[in-house]
């Protein structure tokens, strides 16, 4: 697991912005991004999320889980900059996890802008129901435990 860099909240615990780990190794990636987010921060994480893109045998699917952001930038240059303008050929779909509909309008355009087949989604649960329909070839996802939320503790 790849954590981003690390912050201290008001009570001086440590918060990492982002957590990207696989999901199911080497065909799901899962970005989890909480708290205030910076371009920089973004674009850190996009360059760990497109190592893990060198690994994964395609089709490869990225669920990116913003539900708890509290704050992210919202210039859509500089999101699109930071999110690179190419899709990597192994991406089959890109799945956006928030309940935010600014953060899924700007998603969206994004995603068009990259020519990305993407989706959204409210729960985790459902964009794993959604590519549990979509590929048959992966395991059983209604059986795997949950991802650990562990942005207050230190790594």
């Amino acid at each position: 697991m790849e954590t981003g860099t690390t912050n201290y909240s008001d009570k001086g615990e440590f918060i990492m912005p982002f957590q990207v780990s696989w999901y199911v190794e080497k065909r799901i990636i899962y970005g989890r991004y909480y708290g205030e987010i910076t371009l920089e921060e973004l674009t850190e994480a996009t360059d760990i999320i497109y190592d893990y893109l060198e690994e994964t045998e395609a089709p490869a699917y990225l669920i990116a889980d913003t539900t708890d952001v509290t704050r992210h930038p919202y210039s859509l240059a500089a999101l699109r900059q930071a999110l690179r303008k190419e899709r990597h050929p192994n991406l089959a779909w890109s799945l956006g996890v928030t309940s935010n509909k600014m953060v899924r309008m700007m998603s969206g355009m994004l995603n068009q802008m990259a020519r990305m087949q993407a989706k959204h989604f409210t729960k985790l649960e459902e964009a794993l129901e959604f590519l549990q329909r979509l590929d048959s070839t992966l395991p059983d996802l209604s059986q795997k435990p949950p991802i650990p939320y562990t942005a207050n503790q230190q790594s």
